[in-house]
């Protein structure tokens, strides 16, 4: 898989990125797109595939075409740094990065990782900040209203990564 070395990045513009806020409403934010896709789960796959499957494969699919549409050249997401309420759906958030990891090697695109708390201090000034803070600071900060908080990180995370690399239009 690609790294972000210098003379990657050096080459980076703001329309390369996509950053994703991945889970069952992911949301996500682009040059050409912002919002929050959902992926709903799926009854239609067989049990040998497993209850997430049909949910899982529309993910990738969703964020194979993006790719390819749009030519992107690196991924920016949240990390899975144990955040989650539950196992259950610390598991799913684990499959929807496996998904990104699969197909950042297939395209041979950095994956550029941000901690959730990293995120929320950087973007508010407060690291347990709540999704209400997160959206207000999105208007305040960057004049974008997303549809919700998962759009919302998924902006903080675009803007967080061209801060942190110079990455200019």
């Amino acid at each position: 898989m690609q790294k972000l070395t210098p003379e990657y990045l050096s080459g980076l513009k703001t329309k390369d990125i996509l950053s994703l806020d991945p889970a069952e409403h992911c949301g996500f934010h682009s040059v050409y797109k912002s919002g929050t896709k959902y992926f709903p789960p799926t009854d239609k796959a067989s049990k040998k595939y497993g209850e997430n499957y049909g949910q899982m494969k529309n993910f990738g699919e969703w964020l194979r075409s993006f790719i390819e549409e749009h030519h992107v050249k690196v991924l920016v997401s949240e990390a899975l740094d144990g955040g989650g309420k539950s196992w259950v759906s610390m598991r799913k958030l684990a499959n929807f990065h496996g998904i990104i990891q699969e197909i950042s090697e297939t395209y041979n695109i950095p994956i550029h990782y941000v901690n959730q708390k990293t995120l929320k201090h950087w973007a508010t000034g407060n690291g347990n900040a709540n999704k209400d803070l997160m959206v207000e600071y999105c208007m305040k900060r960057w004049k974008i209203e997303p549809v919700d908080d998962n759009e919302a990180d998924a902006i903080h995370l675009f803007y967080h990564f061209c801060k942190m690399y110079g990455v200019r239009a």
